[in-house]
């Protein structure tokens, strides 16, 4: 864990060295630092289901359950499964407690992912 950290040090500009060292942080039970990693990972070099996903489960392992079902939406919306991205959405928001601001984003992508359903349907 400490080799990964030097390397994630001497290389930050490093996507796949910080996924495999926030992958070793999932394993040693540090969910909350490999959240943050993975967050910047997909911030400097672009989402992919594989990093939502981890994302997710970094997430709710470190208690965060608003984010992991918001990633796992990602997860599935990037692999054409939309409604259950719907779905996880539905469910991150029984975890937004009275944060407006998250239940009004959540919301605004239930209605872009049901838009883009009904756009679909017309083609």
């Amino acid at each position: 864990l400490a080799d990964y950290a030097a390397a994630a040090a001497r290389y930050p500009d490093s996507g796949m060295l910080a996924r495999y060292y926030a992958g070793a942080l999932l394993k040693v039970g540090q969910p909350a630092k490999a959240k943050d990693i993975i967050k910047k990972v997909i911030a400097n070099d672009g989402d992919s289901p594989g990093l939502q996903k981890m994302l997710a489960t970094a997430a709710g392992d470190a208690g965060d359950l608003f984010e992991a079902h918001r990633a796992m939406a990602s997860y599935y919306y990037l692999n054409g499964n939309t409604q259950r991205a719907i779905q996880q959405l539905e469910l991150a928001k029984r975890y937004a407690g009275s944060n407006q601001y998250l239940l009004a984003a959540v919301d605004a992508r239930i209605k872009e992912i049901r838009q883009e359903l009904a756009d679909e349907r017309k083609r």
